[in-house]
């Protein structure tokens, strides 16, 4: 068979399974209210007073202007109106999915980032219009943040810092079939900043997102392999790497390298269940066909005597306004 027919073959069966595939569906964007997650740092201050920039805007210095959140920085800024407080403000977002709740499915449609500005802190300028103030880097997105000095409605000053990320592993060393946390800080707020990868001995392990989380991820994977040291990396993409991140948009995206140790073989490691963490749902609609056919005039209600439990666990079932058997 010639290159050409080969090629007819493979397009004829192609278009034959499409009658077997389901239909698309068109998708309804709705973005999902974010869950009240435990431990998750919160905004960084409360939402900022609108302010107009002004046409001869100046400079603030923030040193130093590149590192980790939690790291002591300060803001200094001159030339600006005297004697007046400062409203200093911080240009963060929150980052959502996207997605289209079907019955009997859901899609996931993208995520989504609004730009808000918060409010860092305040300061008063001297007689010569200069003014120092120190702060926190707060627990953020990765990523470069915009920072405003704003004056009687007036955005008179611009500055930035630059929100490194960071990575830790524990524990370092440890029998076959250790449990491992893998923390990674400072993805940021954007689509291309906005995700990772996990690799054991170069091998994928799979994504790291942190929409939810302002910018931290944490991972929890067994130790596996030969006794020996093993290297664990937090990669700068969800699939592949950026082989040349320097030169990239966003070089500061850079990933991680970790090791691990693998000290003996102790056996099977004791089972365990890793539960997800418990949220009060934000998105009412039913995602599953429960309710297909289901008369509207009908009162019969059921109940579960418990909602979750590992696999094997017997669940009691309770049901009223039956119609009876005959």
């Amino acid at each position: 068979m010639n290159l050409h027919m080969k090629m007819a073959v493979a397009v004829a069966a192609l278009a034959g399974t499409t009658m077997f595939l389901p239909a698309l569906a068109s998708g309804t964007p709705t973005p999902l209210v974010i869950p009240d997650i435990p431990g998750v740092a919160a905004l960084p201050g409360i939402a900022a007073p609108a302010a107009t920039p002004i046409a001869n805007m100046t400079v603030l210095v923030t040193k130093p202007d590149v590192a980790v959140a939690g790291t002591k920085f300060t803001i200094s800024g001159k030339g600006l109106p005297a004697n007046k407080s400062v409203t200093l403000t911080w240009g963060t977002a929150t980052v959502t999915w996207m997605v289209d709740a079907r019955p009997d499915s859901v899609d996931y449609l993208g995520r989504s980032a609004t730009k808000i500005t918060v409010v860092l802190g305040a300061a008063t300028t001297d007689a010569s219009g200069a003014f120092t103030a120190s702060f926190v880097a707060p627990k953020d997105f990765g990523g470069i943040h915009d920072i405003y000095a704003d004056v009687d409605g007036k955005q008179v000053a611009k500055g930035g810092f630059l929100i490194a990320r960071s990575a830790s592993i524990t524990p370092k060393r440890g029998p076959i079939g250790t449990m491992l946390t893998i923390t990674y800080a400072g993805l940021g707020s954007s689509l291309y900043e906005g995700g990772g990868s996990l690799l054991y001995d170069n091998k994928y392990v799979g994504a790291i997102m942190a929409n939810w989380t302002r910018g931290t991820a944490v991972m929890h994977i067994r130790a596996s392999g030969p006794l020996g040291r093993h290297t664990i990396e937090v990669a700068d993409a969800i699939s592949f790497k950026y082989l040349n991140i320097q030169q990239s948009p966003i070089p500061w995206g850079t990933g991680k390298l970790m090791r691990f140790t693998v000290t003996k073989d102790a056996g099977r490691p004791k089972a365990r269940i890793d539960w997800p963490v418990k949220v009060a749902p934000t998105l009412d609609a039913k995602t599953t066909l429960q309710l297909a056919g289901l008369a509207k005039t009908s009162g019969a209600t059921a109940s579960l005597a418990s909602q979750s439990g590992p696999i094997n666990t017997s669940v009691g079932i309770a049901a009223t306004g039956l119609t009876p058997i005959p």
